[in-house]
């Protein structure tokens, strides 16, 4: 994000950055127009809708049931519910099953108060295989989802704790963040500088695993609708219309992260992998209409096939 226009004002005894007003203003409407961190809702995942229902229907009953309002069970059901409504908006925002993983724990405390309720009135000749039902859903749904957002997360921590395990004797501040100075931290600065100079002359149209860092610290954002392919193609039908895009803007240069500038002492984490990979298949999809033809400053150079 571009800087704050009140970032160290007034009450630290300094002006208001009013240069930082437009630059602000430019990276709202690339979001705004983009939908950057968001995706499109293209079908309705049958889970989010049953959990929906189910936390609507638990808040709006325990609301009413007035009998019960003051006890703690009551509460716990409506301060439950109410988070995973308002949690929902997260999910929304970018409808992806990934993303349905931070339910899983409020949600499981639902399903076990709703199990809890069907074997109480197993007693009084509920069906058993009403018993059996609810265990089975919340079995299949619940604990394998929790386990493997767990599961996703350790290993999230892991790739991320060995690649900054490596003891640095020194720091180097890019955007106020301290980084390893390292040679992929030098790098990332002089792709940074590369495209702001580039830029000063034409829009670039480049693609990089260090999508946040980069354009924040050369104040440059692609020449796209969207800031990041990566994570705003969650879907083949949005990943079409980005290439359609880029097709139809035709630029005659592109650039691409080259393999020694992100280079890491350990392996990448996952999500950083996914993104290498999602930018190799970009080549290839671009590969009849663009070629490489060079490097410099750490970034491929790829121009438009010269047709005959």
């Amino acid at each position: 994000m571009p800087p704050r226009p009140l970032d160290g004002c007034w009450p630290a005894g300094s002006f208001p950055d009013l240069g930082a007003v437009a630059s602000q203003w430019q990276f709202l409407r690339i979001v705004n127009k983009s939908g950057f961190s968001a995706a499109r809702l293209d079908k309705i995942d049958p889970w989010a809708a049953v959990m929906l229902a189910h936390a609507g229907f638990v808040w709006l009953y325990s609301v009413l049931d007035r009998p019960r309002r003051g006890l703690w069970n009551n509460g716990f059901r409506i301060g439950v519910s109410s988070a995973i409504l308002v949690w929902f908006a997260y999910y929304a925002n970018r409808p992806h099953p990934e993303y349905l993983y931070s339910f899983a724990g409020m949600y499981g405390c639902l399903w076990i108060d709703v199990a809890r309720v069907v074997v109480a009135g197993s007693r009084r000749a509920v069906p058993r295989l009403a018993v059996a039902g609810a265990l089975v859903i919340g079995g299949v749904f619940a604990l394998p989802t929790t386990l493997k957002a767990c599961l996703d997360h350790f290993r999230f921590d892991r790739s991320w704790h060995e690649m900054t395990a490596t003891a640095h004797t020194s720091m180097k501040s890019v955007c106020g963040l301290a980084l390893p100075a390292d040679e992929r931290t030098d790098y990332l600065i002089r792709k940074a500088e590369y495209l702001r100079l580039r830029t000063a002359t034409n829009r670039q149209v480049f693609f990089t695993v260090d999508s946040y860092l980069i354009p924040k610290a050369a104040q440059v954002w692609p020449d796209l609708s969207v800031a990041d392919p990566f994570w705003e193609c969650l879907t083949e039908n949005r990943f079409a219309a980005v290439m359609a895009e880029l097709r139809r803007k035709a630029p005659s240069e592109i650039l691409f992260d080259e393999e020694v500038s992100i280079k890491l002492p350990n392996e990448p984490p996952r999500t950083e992998r996914k993104h290498r990979q999602f930018l190799v298949q970009l080549r290839v999809e671009l590969a009849n209409d663009y070629q490489r033809i060079g490097s410099e400053a750490g970034w491929e150079i790829w121009h438009r096939r010269i047709t005959e």
